[in-house]
Formats: C-alpha cells, structure tokens, sequence
C-alpha cells in the first residue's frame, strides 16, 4: 500500500509532511501541479538519504527517463540534484556512470 499525507497551507498550496518511499519517490515526476509542495524535488533529494540510496533513486530516474510523459520532469530533477548536491556523483562511481548515460 502506498500513502502519501499532504497538508494545506494557505499561502503555498498543500505540502507534503509524509509518505511511504515508494509514494515519496513517484512524487518525484508524477506532481503536474506546482501549487502542492512546489519545493517538493528540492526537499526530497536534500533528505531522502536518510531513508533511501541514492542507487535506488538513480535507478527510478533512468526507469522514468524511457516515458516520454515524464522525460522532461526526470530532466528536471537530475538537473536540480546534479546542481545542488554535486557531492553524491562525486563519492559515487556508479552514480557518475548514471550521469554518462
């Protein structure tokens, strides 16, 4: 079963508090709407080392990439994890053979 919790907040739309990691994951490309959690993709690849791997996350992202629905959407978070938190491709020689494909 997978569950995902939001909250409403007024001025920002609903945001997400909590979830399963499989639901937290699909979050990730399935969120057309910017008004639920817009810095959701930033929050989630600032923390979800604590309950994932990296690994695990580069895997879903290469899955989604071969959607062509999605592809912009995976594009769009490698971008913001590459940018942002550069270190995780540095301390990982599979992660930066997922950025060579």
């Amino acid at each position: 079963m997978t569950v995902l919790i939001t909250e409403l907040k007024t001025d920002l739309g609903s945001i997400i508090i909590r979830g399963t990691v499989e639901e937290l994951m699909n979050q990730l490309v399935g969120n057309e709407n910017p008004s639920v959690d817009p810095t959701y993709v930033e929050d989630y690849l600032l923390t979800h080392r604590i309950f994932s791997s990296s690994n695990d996350l580069a895997t879903s992202l290469l899955n989604w990439f071969t959607d062509p629905v999605v592809r912009d959407r995976v594009a769009r978070v490698v971008l913001l994890w590459v940018n942002n938190h550069f270190i995780d491709f540095e301390m990982s020689e599979i992660l930066m053979g997922f950025l060579m494909r």
